[in-house]
Protein backbone atom coordinates (compact mmCIF):
# COMPACT_ATOMS: atom_id res chain seq x y z
CA UNK A 1 0.00 0.00 0.00
CA UNK A 2 0.82 3.61 -0.44
CA UNK A 3 2.81 5.01 2.91
CA UNK A 4 0.53 8.23 2.86
CA UNK A 5 -2.68 5.78 2.75
CA UNK A 6 -1.28 3.55 5.63
CA UNK A 7 -0.63 6.68 7.54
CA UNK A 8 -4.75 7.40 7.39
CA UNK A 9 -5.91 3.92 8.48
CA UNK A 10 -3.64 4.21 11.00
CA UNK A 11 -4.66 7.60 12.16
CA UNK A 12 -8.14 6.59 11.78
CA UNK A 13 -8.22 3.40 13.39
CA UNK A 14 -5.76 5.01 16.58
CA UNK A 15 -8.41 7.54 17.43
CA UNK A 16 -11.14 4.42 17.04
CA UNK A 17 -9.60 2.70 19.47
CA UNK A 18 -9.18 5.46 21.87
CA UNK A 19 -13.33 6.30 21.44
CA UNK A 20 -13.79 2.73 21.89
CA UNK A 21 -11.59 2.28 25.41
CA UNK A 22 -13.09 5.48 26.76
CA UNK A 23 -16.50 4.55 25.91
CA UNK A 24 -16.16 0.82 26.95
CA UNK A 25 -18.33 -0.08 23.90
CA UNK A 26 -16.56 -3.10 23.05
CA UNK A 27 -14.66 -4.64 25.77
CA UNK A 28 -10.23 -3.95 25.75
CA UNK A 29 -9.71 -7.55 25.24
CA UNK A 30 -11.88 -7.78 22.17
CA UNK A 31 -10.76 -4.33 20.60
CA UNK A 32 -7.49 -4.71 20.95
CA UNK A 33 -7.62 -8.16 19.14
CA UNK A 34 -10.15 -6.54 16.28
CA UNK A 35 -7.24 -3.85 16.09
CA UNK A 36 -4.77 -6.47 15.62
CA UNK A 37 -6.70 -8.24 12.72
CA UNK A 38 -7.66 -4.86 10.81
CA UNK A 39 -3.90 -4.39 10.79
CA UNK A 40 -3.28 -7.40 9.20
CA UNK A 41 -5.91 -7.61 7.23
CA UNK A 42 -5.36 -3.44 5.64
CA UNK A 43 -1.71 -5.15 5.31
CA UNK A 44 0.06 -2.63 7.81
CA UNK A 45 1.37 -5.43 9.31
CA UNK A 46 2.14 -9.11 8.21
CA UNK A 47 0.83 -11.89 10.26
CA UNK A 48 4.04 -12.40 12.17
CA UNK A 49 4.14 -8.90 13.43
CA UNK A 50 0.84 -9.25 14.47
CA UNK A 51 1.65 -12.05 16.65
CA UNK A 52 5.11 -11.48 17.88
CA UNK A 53 4.02 -10.17 21.14
CA UNK A 54 2.67 -13.37 22.06
CA UNK A 55 5.81 -15.09 22.06
CA UNK A 56 6.98 -12.58 24.92
CA UNK A 57 7.61 -14.54 27.95
CA UNK A 58 6.33 -12.03 29.98
CA UNK A 59 3.03 -11.77 28.24
CA UNK A 60 2.75 -15.00 28.59
CA UNK A 61 3.56 -14.50 32.85
CA UNK A 62 1.06 -12.26 33.04
CA UNK A 63 -1.53 -13.72 31.44
CA UNK A 64 -1.00 -17.29 33.23
CA UNK A 65 -0.67 -15.31 36.54
CA UNK A 66 -4.60 -13.72 35.53
CA UNK A 67 -5.74 -17.46 34.77
CA UNK A 68 -4.12 -18.50 38.44
CA UNK A 69 -5.64 -15.32 39.97
CA UNK A 70 -9.34 -16.31 38.58
CA UNK A 71 -8.50 -20.06 39.75
CA UNK A 72 -7.94 -18.78 43.73
CA UNK A 73 -11.15 -16.82 42.91
CA UNK A 74 -13.22 -19.99 42.22
CA UNK A 75 -11.79 -22.16 44.59
CA UNK A 76 -11.89 -19.87 47.52
CA UNK A 77 -8.56 -19.59 48.24
CA UNK A 78 -9.42 -15.73 48.04
CA UNK A 79 -12.30 -16.17 50.44
CA UNK A 80 -9.99 -18.39 52.78
CA UNK A 81 -6.69 -15.60 53.17
CA UNK A 82 -9.10 -12.50 53.43
CA UNK A 83 -11.09 -14.42 56.12
CA UNK A 84 -8.40 -15.58 58.31
CA UNK A 85 -6.45 -12.24 57.56
CA UNK A 86 -9.54 -10.52 58.86
CA UNK A 87 -9.92 -12.66 62.04
CA UNK A 88 -6.15 -12.58 62.57
CA UNK A 89 -6.13 -8.32 62.44
CA UNK A 90 -9.25 -8.32 64.61
CA UNK A 91 -11.08 -5.81 62.36
CA UNK A 92 -8.27 -3.40 62.78
CA UNK A 93 -7.60 -2.86 58.93
CA UNK A 94 -4.33 -1.55 59.65
CA UNK A 95 -3.36 -4.72 61.37
CA UNK A 96 -4.88 -6.77 57.60
CA UNK A 97 -2.93 -3.96 55.29
CA UNK A 98 0.64 -4.80 57.12
CA UNK A 99 -0.19 -8.54 57.04
CA UNK A 100 -0.61 -8.14 53.65
CA UNK A 101 2.05 -6.00 52.64
CA UNK A 102 4.90 -8.48 54.58
CA UNK A 103 3.19 -11.56 52.90
CA UNK A 104 3.64 -9.13 49.60
CA UNK A 105 7.25 -8.02 50.45
CA UNK A 106 8.64 -11.49 51.18
CA UNK A 107 6.49 -13.56 47.79
CA UNK A 108 8.53 -10.50 46.19
CA UNK A 109 11.69 -11.11 47.08
CA UNK A 110 11.64 -14.47 45.72
CA UNK A 111 9.61 -13.96 42.66
CA UNK A 112 8.65 -11.88 39.96
CA UNK A 113 6.92 -8.59 40.98
CA UNK A 114 4.03 -8.85 38.55
CA UNK A 115 2.61 -12.34 39.23
CA UNK A 116 2.24 -11.28 42.76
CA UNK A 117 0.89 -8.08 42.26
CA UNK A 118 -1.57 -9.95 40.08
CA UNK A 119 -2.13 -12.54 42.76
CA UNK A 120 -2.70 -9.91 45.63
CA UNK A 121 -5.05 -7.73 43.83
CA UNK A 122 -8.16 -10.49 44.69
CA UNK A 123 -7.24 -10.61 47.99
CA UNK A 124 -6.97 -6.97 48.19
CA UNK A 125 -10.34 -6.38 46.66
CA UNK A 126 -12.11 -8.88 49.32
CA UNK A 127 -10.04 -7.10 52.06
CA UNK A 128 -11.44 -3.91 51.06
CA UNK A 129 -15.20 -5.14 51.23
CA UNK A 130 -14.75 -6.79 54.87
CA UNK A 131 -12.72 -3.52 55.90
CA UNK A 132 -15.40 -0.90 54.19
CA UNK A 133 -12.79 1.10 52.22
CA UNK A 134 -11.06 1.63 49.15
CA UNK A 135 -9.06 -0.65 47.41
CA UNK A 136 -6.97 1.85 45.81
CA UNK A 137 -5.82 2.93 49.32
CA UNK A 138 -4.04 -0.84 49.17
CA UNK A 139 -3.36 -1.25 45.74
CA UNK A 140 -0.37 1.24 45.18
CA UNK A 141 1.43 0.40 48.22
CA UNK A 142 1.24 -3.11 47.17
CA UNK A 143 2.87 -2.35 43.83
CA UNK A 144 5.29 -0.33 45.91
CA UNK A 145 6.20 -2.79 48.21
CA UNK A 146 6.59 -5.46 45.59
CA UNK A 147 8.83 -2.97 43.76
CA UNK A 148 10.76 -2.13 46.84
CA UNK A 149 11.51 -6.33 47.63
CA UNK A 150 11.61 -7.09 43.62
CA UNK A 151 15.28 -5.33 43.96
CA UNK A 152 16.38 -8.28 46.09
CA UNK A 153 16.42 -10.77 43.53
Amino acid sequence: MNPEIDIWVVSILLITVLVLLMTEKITVDRTAIGIMVILALTGILTPEEVVTGFANSAVITVAAMFLISQGLIRTGAVSFISASVVRFSKQKHWLGFFIILIIVGVTSAFINNTPVVVLFIPIVMSLSCDFDFSPSKMLIPISYISILAGTCT
